[in-house]
Formats: C-alpha cells, sequence, structure tokens
C-alpha cells in the first residue's frame, strides 16, 4: 500500500512539472508588456503554449517565443495618481517663493535699507507665495490626478534566466570594415 501512494505520488509530480510552462503567473485573459530586444508590446493573453504564447491588441494576433523575449510584465490594474498630483502641486509654489527669495539675495547689496528693500519685495512675497500657494497647489494638484491614470505593472520571471550572450554574425561597414558584435544582457531583478 506504501508502494502504491509514492508511486501516484511521484506520477502526479511529475505530472505537474511537465505541464508547467517556463512562464509563471501568465493566464490566458491578463494584460500583458512583452519587452523585446527593439521593442514592447502590450495586450491581452490569447493563448499560451509550451513554446510561447500570443496576444492580441486592436483585433491584432501577436505571437512570442519565450527565447526571444527580454522581459515580461503583467499588469495589476491602473492607479489614481492623486497623491503624486498634490505633491507636484505644492511643490510649484514652494519652488517659486524660494526661487524669488533666493534671487533677490543675490542681487540685493548691503546695508539697512537693501536689508528693508529685501523684506519687503523679496522676503515677504515668497514666503507668502510659498506658505499660501503650497496648501491651494496640493489640493488643485490632488484633484487633478484624481483624473489621472497609471497601469501598474509586475515583473513575471522568465524561466529563470539572469543573463544570456548573444553573438551576432559580422557586419558590414559602406567602407569595407568587418565587425562582430558580442553582448551580455545581464538581468536586474
Amino acid at each position: 500500500m506504501n508502494k502504491a501512494l509514492c508511486s501516484v505520488s511521484a506520477i502526479i509530480a511529475l505530472a505537474l512539472a511537465g505541464a508547467a510552462t517556463p512562464v509563471r503567473a501568465q493566464q490566458v485573459g491578463d494584460r500583458v508588456r512583452v519587452s523585446l530586444p527593439d521593442s514592447t508590446a502590450i495586450g491581452e493573453v490569447a493563448a499560451v503554449s509550451e513554446e510561447g504564447f500570443d496576444i492580441v491588441r486592436d483585433s491584432t494576433l501577436f505571437s512570442f517565443n519565450y527565447r526571444s523575449i527580454d522581459g515580461l510584465d503583467r499588469s495589476v490594474g491602473r492607479k489614481r495618481l492623486w497623491l503624486e498630483g498634490a505633491a507636484i502641486g505644492a511643490y510649484i509654489p514652494i519652488r517659486i517663493g524660494v526661487g524669488l527669495i533666493v534671487a533677490c539675495a543675490e542681487i540685493g547689496g548691503a546695508g539697512p535699507v537693501a536689508a528693508f528693500v529685501f523684506v519687503l519685495f523679496c522676503f515677504g512675497p515668497g514666503l507668502g507665495i510659498a506658505v499660501v500657494g503650497a496648501p491651494i497647489g496640493a489640493v488643485v494638484g490632488g484633484v487633478a490626478g484624481i483624473f489621472i491614470h497609471r497601469e501598474e505593472w509586475a515583473a513575471i520571471p522568465l524561466d529563470d534566466r539572469h543573463g544570456r550572450l548573444s553573438l551576432l554574425l559580422p557586419r558590414f561597414s559602406p567602407d569595407g570594415r568587418v565587425a562582430l558584435e558580442l553582448g551580455l544582457r545581464i538581468r536586474i531583478p
């Protein structure tokens, strides 16, 4: 009985290992971004096989072989950019106010009259722009960011490839010179 159970477990494990595709977390219907050596394609996975997969984009079918892919990402959804908009909206008036203060400080001279002019015409308005403008800019930027979306991507490991050595055929330049290219790509997770 014990031998039979071990045999069945081994058969199931071999069947599962044989049925696995080289790319994990990829299913029909997933939205993916495929990076090739010379281009990038985004679309919905239509079919998956042992050698590669197909994606559909604008009613056009594109086929990819796993060996030719440099990178693969799966969409995890769209994100609203309200926080980034608020940060940018607050940063702009602070930058303008501080820029005004710094510019006037570089131009101004020495003495009590120059200090009075600096405080009256540069420091006060610059500080006012920064202090009053930052909250207003944050609110305006945050509201604008609500209407802006960005797609978020999660990397899908490609069958544990860390780098790939590639050798291209000789190239001939117009002046008759021969050149060889040798390259190494290193993946940084």
